[in-house]
């Protein structure tokens, strides 16, 4: 069974990942296969056709890139038009041949790119704007501004509740990390009913 976790940047997704994997579970990230691809020439040839500014010496400039993606729109979808089949096509090599019953995938852009029919269930990681904001100026040392063009960029879990309708699994990350392993039990012992 292939289960998606997801949520917005700053949620708790990788804490969810992190502790999943100190259980024994297989665990991937969308985010450490995207790191990957962005040390191959084929990928980094590839970008360079549409943001030529964004490669310098051979190398991906992420800063460079991110300036200029969290500001438009168009230039967001462009990248991840280019950079989502090369994540999706090594994620799905990844998980396919696991013999184990539960798989899980941290997927950062599960219900903007549409991607949530591609596994059995999904698990919504939430967080208020707020510990989001803190939580990646500590992570990424970057500005409030930047932070809250970023979170614009993403799926409005406050406004689209789809995720609610759907009965996917929610994890409140809003107290303390106990509360989430908690819930995060909770959760497994119903996935292995299933």
């Amino acid at each position: 069974m292939k289960i998606a976790i997801t949520g917005g940047i700053g949620s708790g997704k990788s804490l969810v990942g992190k502790i999943l994997k100190e259980k024994g579970y297989p665990v991937f990230s969308c985010d450490e296969i995207y790191k990957e691809i962005t040390q191959e020439k084929e990928y980094l040839e590839r970008l360079k056709g549409e943001f030529p500014f964004a490669i310098k010496n051979g190398e991906l400039d992420k800063k460079a890139l991110s300036s200029v993606v969290f500001s438009d729109e168009r230039a967001l979808k462009k990248l991840n038009s280019i950079a989502h089949p090369y994540i999706l096509t090594r994620l799905k090599q990844r998980m396919q041949n696991l013999k184990e019953k539960l798989v899980f995938a941290e997927v950062p852009l599960l219900f903007e790119e549409n991607l949530q029919l591609e596994f059995d269930n999904v698990i919504v990681v939430l967080r208020s704007i707020e510990k989001r904001i803190k939580s990646i100026a500590l992570r990424d040392g970057i500005n409030e501004n930047e932070i809250k063009k970023r979170i614009a960029s993403q799926f409005d879990y406050d406004k689209n509740k789809s995720y609610l309708i759907a009965n996917y699994y929610v994890i409140e990350n809003e107290d303390s990390i106990v509360r989430l392993q908690t819930k995060l039990e909770e959760i497994l012992g119903n996935l292995a009913q299933t």
